[in-house]
């Protein structure tokens, strides 16, 4: 919705538009908060491609069990086109991720891809996968391995050829063991690097020439909500020697929030049936309240 709401979609120039993608498994569309981004997304219009990796498998549960349709066509009940590609199929891949993303850049809203393949491995390292599924059917696909599918394809278009899959197998097991030995020499973290890599005064919403409440500082609580010093033993003074306050992070962000929307009617929030009715966020001071349904 940031793309959206800048105007980074719809331009004539393609340069000047932008989408999102978002990855999930068969599995995870069982689950509420895929459901509520398809409604989300649907609603707003929003310029995202929903790609679902169906492998078939959510841990143990078939995706016979999970869905009496192809996922693919859960997407016209929100609204919005859905589409199944041959996930094992490289190109096949790129050719429909790039259709739904030029669809979203032009405005038209999201797109869900179900790429039906196939997990050839354990879900996880104590699962079993023989306990559930045939030793038959893992060979069936075996045999549809994607990148073995590509490899053949480009060489027999001459694209590649033995000497160049030889030197990118010793370029992948180079770049691997740097990859092993750049974690294990990683030193351990330190405490007070949390407050040098997180927190940070922001002069745009916390204070500073564009207003909003000046030097204030996010500090964590310990347990029973006892608050603690800042870093240094004492409470941080601002340049001009001024005591600075103190907060919690979730005043914070409300404050920051209040701040950047300020008094608006514009600003409407999804999800509440009435004014007076219980919702996981509070609306900001001023802004129009609407029910599902009603606008």
């Amino acid at each position: 919705m940031g793309m959206q709401r800048d105007g980074l979609i719809g331009n004539e120039r393609q340069d000047d538009n932008g989408a999102a993608i978002v990855y999930f498994g068969d599995g995870a569309t069982s689950q509420g908060d895929v459901n509520e981004a398809f409604i989300f997304a649907a609603s707003y219009q929003s310029p995202l491609v929903f790609f679902c990796q169906n492998n078939q498998w959510a841990i143990s549960e078939p995706i016979v069990l999970q869905s009496k349709i192809p996922l693919f066509r859960r997407a016209s009940g929100f609204g919005f086109p859905g589409i199944r590609v041959d996930g094992n199929d490289v190109l096949a891949v790129r050719a429909v991720t790039d259709w739904a993303l030029d669809r979203a850049r032009r405005g038209e809203g999201p797109t869900l891809i179900e790429a039906y393949t196939y997990r050839m491995g354990a879900h996880t390292t104590s699962d079993d996968p023989t306990k559930y599924r045939s030793r038959d059917e893992t060979e069936f696909w075996r045999a549809r391995d994607p990148i073995q599918r590509v490899t053949t394809y480009l060489l027999g278009t001459g694209a590649i050829d033995q000497a160049w899959l030889d030197a990118l197998d010793a370029e992948s097991e180079e770049f691997a063991i740097g990859i092993r030995e750049g974690c294990v020499s990683l030193p351990e973290p330190k405490l007070g690097d949390w407050f040098k890599y997180v927190l940070r005064r922001h002069a745009g919403v916390f204070g500073g020439p564009a207003g909003g409440i000046p030097g204030l500082r996010v500090v964590l609580l310990r347990r029973r909500h006892r608050r603690v010093r800042a870093p240094g033993g004492h409470r941080d003074r601002d340049r001009a020697g001024s005591v600075m306050p103190t907060t919690t992070m979730a005043k914070a962000l409300n404050a920051g929030l209040r701040r950047a929307l300020g008094p608006t009617r514009e600003c409407c929030w999804p999800g509440r049936t009435s004014a007076s009715s219980a919702a996981c966020f509070g609306s900001p001071r001023g802004c129009r309240l609407s029910s599902a349904g009603t606008g």
